[in-house]
């Protein structure tokens, strides 16, 4: 808080990037999306799309007497040959894919995502080698365009002046500006139709809350043309004092006020209708099954009809719920979530925090599965247990050749975590003192001493190091099989020895002078 003080305020102005670019070569293996040619020849991605990229970790040129040893895609490993040139063996200096376009080998690392949002115009092609700085795509920062992927005419549907549509003055400009109300009722939804000249519908786009139309009704229109614009804040208020209440939130795992919605499956997204002042958007995955999310009304939608999701991607704005992270993604991606949104409320104030005081704080809230099928188990349905004790009560029944429960991971927060261990004494030390110990005594509740804290308590070794109970009597023997701890001792006992005498003679020396 000191902090914010000193930089004076709250809000930290982020510059906006306008260009997507990596800090090292890379060759594009694919381009996934929609695309459409514009003028100059140029590609448009009307939706969010992706690239696959290979980081490029080294380049050889063949010339006309090497014999090359590597064939296209192979995987070569550190110290494997390439090229045989001037009958010398070039190496790999790492493990890698081979790619040979145009008398060159191309050393590449494993594929890769490179996300592009919709608006971006591409400046790269497939199987093009991209330096490193040099940029991959543009876009405008401060909006998010919707654009027709098909040329036609423009015919507007429940947009209606006054009622789904105001106009405004733009004070800096002098221009009109038609811009679509918040305040939306489940009957009308504001949208553009592209028909052809024969009047069919080629497609549909609905228009969100407060963006802004770029086109005229029965404008003739080609494909690329921005029909609607939604602008976006640039400025982010992510700091320390707008950050903690979020690490907060985090950390003790609770609901947040504003969740957005994450997509269950990945599939092709669908707009279903209004039910209850919530839109349902229905995802399709690959084999036809539906998947149905209610989206409450007003809220700005990243996803729009006929998009491709993934699992977990975010539907609609809001703050990612870490308990939707984990039913969906599970618990390796959880644990990413989670370490990446708190590292970003400090790394924005330059405070430097290793991953791992985070990574233990986090094992910690994740160290308890509820059971949910209990086969021949000791356990009862719903019960929640320690991942150690579970996994322990699974192999004593599979080597009975009983039947293992099954348990669902959970996240719980700090606090409750805490309070939730098998140790009374160290959760009695923590809060709630007096409901802990009462229901200890109620329960005949025994205490194995097995963590620091309770061990602490009573004044006894913590377990850890020499400190287990399993290293206290441990016996050390160098290469000639004697005990070094007798050793020692007897070391020490004869520089004891040795400084008594000393002492003595000192003694005697005193004396004579006197």
């Amino acid at each position: 808080t000191m902090r914010t003080f000193h930089i004076g305020g709250a809000a930290t102005k982020v510059s906006e990037e306008n260009r997507i670019y990596l800090r090292y070569p890379v060759y594009v293996k694919k381009i996934e999306g929609n695309l459409v040619k514009i003028e100059g020849g140029r590609s448009l991605f009307t939706r969010k799309g992706k690239l696959i990229v290979c980081r490029v970790l080294k380049t050889l040129n063949v010339e006309k007497n090497d014999k090359v040893l590597v064939t296209d895609g192979q995987k070569v490993v550190k110290g494997e040959g390439v090229i045989k040139h001037a009958g010398q063996e070039i190496v790999s200096d790492e493990i890698a894919y081979v790619r040979i376009i145009n008398h060159k080998i191309l050393l590449i690392a494993q594929d890769q995502k490179v996300d592009v949002r919709n608006g971006a115009e591409l400046l790269v092609k497939e199987e093009e080698i991209v330096p490193s700085e040099e940029p991959i795509a543009v876009f405008d920062p401060f909006s998010e365009p919707i654009i027709s992927e098909y040329p036609g005419i423009v015919k507007f549907e429940d947009i209606i002046l006054g009622t789904t549509l105001k106009e405004e003055l733009n004070e800096d400009t002098g221009n009109v500006e038609k811009k679509i109300t918040d305040i939306q009722v489940e009957s009308l939804q504001p949208r553009i139709i592209i028909q052809d000249e024969k009047g069919n519908e080629l497609a549909s786009y609905y228009i969100p809350g407060s963006a802004y139309l770029n086109v005229e009704k029965n404008a003739k229109i080609k494909a690329g043309k921005t029909l609607a614009k939604l602008l976006k804040e640039s400025v982010k208020t992510r700091d320390i004092t707008g950050g903690l209440p979020r690490v907060g939130e985090l950390f003790e795992a609770r609901w947040p006020k504003t969740s957005s919605i994450l997509a269950q499956i990945g599939g092709i997204v669908r707009f279903k209708g209004i039910v209850k002042g919530k839109r349902i958007i229905v995802v399709e995955d690959p084999y036809g099954k539906e998947y149905k999310h209610l989206v409450p009304m007003g809220r700005h939608l990243f996803a729009r009809d006929g998009d491709s999701v993934e699992a977990g991607e975010m539907l609609c704005d809001g703050s990612i719920d870490p308990h939707d992270v984990l039913l969906i993604l599970g618990e390796n991606a959880l644990q990413r979530f989670l370490v990446n949104e708190i590292q970003e409320v400090y790394r924005l104030q330059g405070v430097n925090i290793n991953d791992k005081h985070i990574g233990v704080i986090i094992r910690q809230m994740m160290r308890k599965v509820e059971v949910k099928h209990v086969g021949d188990t000791k356990f009862i349905f719903g019960q929640q247990v320690d991942k150690y004790r579970f996994h322990e009560e699974n192999d004593r029944v599979i080597n009975e050749g009983g039947q293992s429960a099954i348990a669902m991971p959970l996240l719980l927060g700090i606090t409750r975590a805490s309070l939730n261990i098998d140790s009374f004494i160290s959760a009695a030390s923590f809060q709630e003192t007096t409901r802990v110990l009462t229901n200890a005594a109620i329960a005949g509740a025994s205490d194995s001493l097995r963590g620091l804290k309770e061990n602490v308590i009573i004044g006894h070794l913590i377990p850890a190091g020499t400190g287990i109970r399993g290293y206290r009597n441990v016996k050390l023997f160098d290469d000639t099989s004697e005990d070094l701890d007798k050793t020692m001792q007897e070391i020490l006992e004869a520089k004891r020895l040795a400084e008594e005498t000393e002492k003595k003679i000192e003694e005697i020396e005193d004396d004579t002078l006197y």
